[in-house]
């Protein structure tokens, strides 16, 4: 599409999984400062960094810039959603509440390229591109609008106990 090959569209995949690697390392602690509800829109917002990069940019650097942004933004994401879960879950639920996630994760990641796939003779790449930047922002104003504005360790412990 871009012109690029399939190595290159490899670095850029692996790029973004280096980020996503190494970005709890670099932001371990910055769950525990900031809310979870920041966190979460943030890092909705910067996981759609990869779909605006393939729609709008058409510089090898800055595309794997983008990729890089997206993994930090799932690096965010996921420690703050997970928080959230296990904090407004009973205890004798947890493992089962997050396995159910993991299965939800996985199918997700079985059905969209599914569902890319089955839409493509009536779809362009780009329109592909601009569908995930839109289910981004979506998921980004769903989570602004349902989180409440501070979840906390302290406030998560005071809703279980």
């Amino acid at each position: 599409m871009l012109g690029y090959s399939a190595a290159q569209f490899g670095v850029i995949v692996s790029v973004y999984g280096l980020a996503l690697a190494a970005s709890p390392m670099l932001l371990g602690r910055i769950s525990e400062v900031f809310s979870k509800k920041l966190l979460i829109v943030l890092g909705s917002l910067l996981y759609s960094a990869l779909n605006v990069g393939m729609l709008f940019l058409h510089q090898y650097t800055l595309l794997i810039g983008a990729a890089m942004v997206t993994g930090i933004g799932n690096a965010l994401l996921i420690p703050a959603l997970s928080t959230i879960y296990l904090g407004v879950t009973a205890e004798q639920n947890r493992s089962q509440v997050m396995g159910i996630r993991g299965t939800a994760i996985s199918l997700g990641t079985l059905l969209g390229p599914l569902a890319q796939a089955l839409a493509s003779p009536w779809i362009t790449p780009q329109m592909t591109f601009a569908i995930g930047i839109a289910l981004s922002f979506v998921i980004t104003l769903l989570a602004f609008v349902v989180l409440k504005p501070r979840f906390t360790h302290e406030s998560l412990y005071r809703r279980v106990t």
